[in-house]
């Protein structure tokens, strides 16, 4: 227990480091304004929670088409070493990787070929991606009164950072850079910059940066997951308040254009790529270099406020043709939030289904074994 205790003493001091920075950012917890979340019974927004969060975030680098979905063989405990011998002796791994490609890689963006490019999914991923969810959870505990909300969203925060760069390490033993890189300068930049009314405001009302991620759900029977990971979509006026520039981002990219149809309701159009392949460009044994493999893909989206209704997302992956999402309160909604139901359709190019039902307020949903359908 000692042991373990003096082993664990980094990762708790990261933790008191992000929970001192919160603290000196506001007095007290409750909070005068909501930019974000939206405590509606309708669309993304009614299956926001910490737990969706956590699941979506901490699981995501599994939609890649050569990891498992099974969180049963993930290597958590090597992955967990591996992760904290590199952010206890940071300047020792970065060396190890090259000061240099450290810094013009993984934190500025000064590296032009795309496979070495770290910096990109740091910047849209962990600076904007993890301080909007730090933000949409203060405003999530605010929302539903729960007393000690910064305290909450702190811990919550830090443990979707952590469960992510686990996983995403696996069972890989040696130099990893990528958790320094966003342990120790982006995921403390994201409370930061998320703590501050004027960018909030300006991301929020200018932006309208918000969470569209993916509808969570397990296959009871296999244990896998499907239907996951956090997606982040901004979109700019550009003409008389009805057309928009679009953007989505997550493991992937999309950019396009959104039409609004009346007060509330957005129809938008984007296309760009996806990553689906991860694997290692290092040829040191010990060092890691990992990229993406990059595939085609496209979506078409329909939102309420700001809340994502339904979306139809096409891909060239191997094992992902399409994605369907029906967000409950699209069809059928309930002042009670709980029966209204929505669903998800995943297609492989082999026509292997995978469907399942979903409700709003549920952290978990359940899918369906994989189908298949003849020509």
């Amino acid at each position: 227990m000692k042991n373990m205790l003096i082993k664990s003493r980094p990762i708790l001091g990261l933790l008191f480091f992000f929970t001192f920075i919160s603290a000196a950012m506001t007095q007290n917890d409750s909070l005068d304004s909501h930019y974000f979340y939206q405590d509606v019974n309708y669309g993304s927004d009614a299956m926001y929670n910490p737990l969706t969060m956590l699941l979506h975030g901490g699981f995501g680098i599994l939609q890649a088409e050569n990891r498992t979905n099974k969180p049963k063989e993930l290597q958590f405990k090597t992955g967990w070493t591996n992760v904290r011998d590199n952010l206890t002796h940071p300047f020792y791994r970065i060396r190890r990787y090259g000061t240099a490609n450290f810094f013009k890689r993984e934190v500025f963006p000064l590296e032009f070929d795309s496979k070495y490019a770290y910096f990109w999914p740091n910047y849209t991923n962990h600076l904007i991606g993890g301080g909007i969810s730090y933000r949409m959870m203060l405003e999530w505990f605010d929302a539903h009164n729960f007393p000690h909300g910064k305290a909450l969203a702190l811990v919550t925060i830090m443990s979707y950072h952590l469960l992510n760069e686990i996983i995403e390490n696996d069972d890989y033993q040696g130099t990893n850079v990528d958790p320094i890189a966003n342990s120790w300068i982006f995921d403390p930049l994201s409370i930061l910059l998320f703590s501050n009314d004027t960018v909030l405001r300006f991301l929020s009302n200018k932006l309208n940066l918000t969470d569209w991620s993916f509808q969570f759900a397990i296959n009871p029977y296999s244990g896998g997951l499907y239907n996951f990971g956090q997606n982040f979509m901004m979109r700019y006026p550009i003409y008389n308040d009805r057309f928009y520039a679009f953007y989505l981002f997550g493991n992937h990219g999309e950019a396009g254009i959104s039409f609004r149809v009346n007060d509330t309701d957005c129809f938008s159009v984007g296309f760009g790529v996806t990553s689906y392949y991860l694997y290692d460009l290092s040829t040191e044994p010990d060092v890691r270099r990992l990229t993406a493999e990059l595939a085609p893909s496209g979506g078409f989206f329909w939102d309420r406020n700001r809340s994502l209704l339904a979306s139809r997302i096409l891909t060239g992956r191997d094992d992902v043709l399409a994605h369907f999402n029906i967000y409950p309160g699209a069809l059928f909604r309930s002042n009670r939030g709980l029966v209204s139901p929505g669903a998800f359709i995943q297609m492989s190019p082999d026509f292997d289904l995978v469907f399942g039902i979903t409700f709003a307020r549920l952290p978990v949903n359940f899918a369906s074994k994989q189908l298949h359908l003849s020509r």
